[in-house]
């Protein structure tokens, strides 16, 4: 999605600067290689801090439940049909022409299961964008490919029946996915130990601001008057980190003259603390941060954070969450929360006026 970065950047070609293919073995091996979905999904290795998206996939896991479900779903109705030799349909000659097939392989797929579809001009266009030669289609469409006559009832029995498994697979996968969706959600609606100063007692003594160019230790009681709190999970090596922070100084610098009991509190999500007090220092941030060396100290906090950065949820003192990038799992972006905390701002304007009546 866009305006969010992964932990690291994005892999680059091979050594040999060819950009590598699955061979038609590996394309049968991931058909038919059982995948893991729900609560048996596994954690990718290589995945980040909490904070950030997964740099091995590029996509955060709410966006990896989506396409996790449709490439579940065609993989397995591809293993359905290469265990059955069901007809090829025009969706998987796209595939085969996208993975790198050759011609000639593809040729020999047809002969020997036959394609199943009828050529019309949707589809036609389908496989030329794909790749589809106009000598293949020519075959195609002379009807080479065809299912012969004496086989038509045997294969539209299993076709029948092949739809029937995908559309229970699909089901399934789906169902897992909302699993692993409200796991996700479970996990950052929780809040630290309730209390009236739940915030302020879980980050005293691990805080930190810049102060005449230097990082110096920030006191306890510098936190005692704050009710509401932005946190902010953010990295230097962040693009549209870099992007959205000079907005969040410009709203902090005038929110904290009008609204005194707002506090930001940033969390990093960068490699070093070199890195952060870069960052901190380039985009002139006034407000605390967590030390970098303490970011350990402070697991409770980190649980606000979604799949990927920039990331800011407001919280109250308590840890009740008014307003966050992510909305039902759904990645809103920091700029939203910056229109919610003005509503927030607005109503405890509103109930301080009605209690002094």
């Amino acid at each position: 999605m866009k305006g969010r970065a992964s932990a690291r950047p994005g892999r680059g070609p091979s050594r040999t600067g060819v950009e590598a293919r699955p061979s038609e073995k590996s394309f049968k091996q991931a058909a038919e290689k059982p995948r893991r979905t729900g609560n048996q999904r596994a954690k990718c290795a290589l995945a980040p801090q909490a904070g950030c998206l997964c740099y091995h996939c590029g996509k955060p896991p709410a966006q990896i439940g989506s396409v996790r479900t449709a490439a579940f779903c065609f993989f397995a109705s591809v293993g359905l049909a290469v265990a059955g030799l069901l007809p090829l349909t025009t969706s998987e000659l796209c595939l085969m022409f996208r993975s790198g097939y050759t011609v000639p392989t593809i040729e020999a797929e047809l002969t020997t299961r036959h394609f199943a579809d009828e050529l019309d001009e949707a589809k036609r266009k389908q496989l030329i964008k794909a790749g589809a030669a106009s000598e293949l289609l020519e075959a195609i469409e002379s009807g080479k490919f065809a299912v012969p006559n004496e086989d038509l009832e045997k294969t539209r029995r299993k076709m029948d029946e092949n739809d029937r498994e995908r559309a229970l697979i699909a089901e399934q996968a789906k169902k897992n996915d909302a699993i692993y969706q409200k796991q996700l959600l479970r996990q950052r609606t929780r809040i630290v130990k309730q209390g009236p100063d739940a915030i302020a007692d879980v980050s005293k003594g691990n805080l930190v601001r810049f102060q005449d160019g230097n990082l110096v230790s920030v006191s306890d009681d510098d936190l005692a008057e704050k009710k509401i709190y932005g946190l902010y999970f953010s990295a230097h090596w962040c693009s549209p980190c870099r992007k959205f922070t000079p907005k969040l100084v410009d709203y902090y610098n005038q929110a904290v003259k009008d609204h005194p009991e707002f506090e930001v509190i940033f969390v990093s999500s960068d490699k070093s603390a070199d890195a952060m007090a870069t960052y901190m220092r380039e985009a002139g941030m006034l407000w605390p941060a967590i030390e970098f060396g303490k970011l350990a100290n402070v697991p409770s906090l980190k649980k606000y954070a979604g799949d990927g950065i920039p990331d800011l949820v407001i919280v109250d003192a308590t840890g009740k969450v008014l307003a966050d990038s992510y909305v039902r799992g759904k990645y809103v972006g920091p700029e939203r929360v910056l229109d919610d905390l003005n509503s927030i701002f607005a109503q405890t304007a509103s109930t301080q006026v009605a209690a002094n009546r």
